[in-house]
């Protein structure tokens, strides 16, 4: 699973907050909801611009914010091997959890309607585990998400490949992209 890559990301956000990190003046902090699929990370959409602003019109003043991140160390879920790394802490944690008598929590829909399970508190519990037993700088991992794009496709309106940074050191720079063109 070690393995080395450099990654073009984008981070949907408030305009203000990007102008700083362009600066310098600030970093963007992970992200710590129970309920964030790959665990704790700072979050960027691979290579897909266009769903980091759609993302991102959720602010006040969207913003794309891209990051060049370079990882000797990445956990890629296209991959078997992080796959069985998955299995195995999703084990360790039942083995845990059942031994103290307490349940999982479940990966459940946000909303009445909603066909993704987008509250993913069991993921999550199982990502950070497989982190702090075997860190690594990130995580890549499709998603597969929203309706199907024509009926009987597997292919999702709104899937995407997300990168969830574990070590910040790993983002080497940022950039202004191009769709927040005019914006200063």
């Amino acid at each position: 699973m070690d393995n080395f890559a450099t990654l073009i990301g984008y981070h949907g956000c408030e305009r203000s907050l990007a102008m700083k990190v362009l600066l310098g003046e600030e970093e963007l902090n992970p992200s710590t909801n129970d309920y964030d699929w790959l665990g704790e990370g700072i979050y960027f959409w691979a290579n897909d611009a266009q769903r980091a602003l759609q993302w991102a019109k959720t602010k006040k003043e969207p913003f794309v914010l891209g990051a060049v991140i370079c990882c000797s160390n990445i956990l890629d879920f296209t991959t078997q091997e992080a796959r069985i790394a998955t299995k195995k802490s999703y084990d360790s944690l039942y083995e845990i959890y059942e031994g103290n008598n307490i349940p999982l929590p479940k990966n459940k829909p946000v909303g009445k309607g909603d066909i993704d399970l987008k509250n993913r508190k069991l993921d999550c519990l199982v990502m950070n585990h497989l982190q702090k037993t075997s860190p690594f700088d990130a995580f890549i991992a499709p998603f597969w998400e929203g309706k199907a794009i024509y009926d009987g496709a597997m292919f999702k309106e709104s899937s995407h490949i997300q990168i969830a940074v574990k070590n910040p050191k790993s983002i080497l720079g940022y950039f202004k992209h191009l769709s927040n063109k005019g914006k200063k």
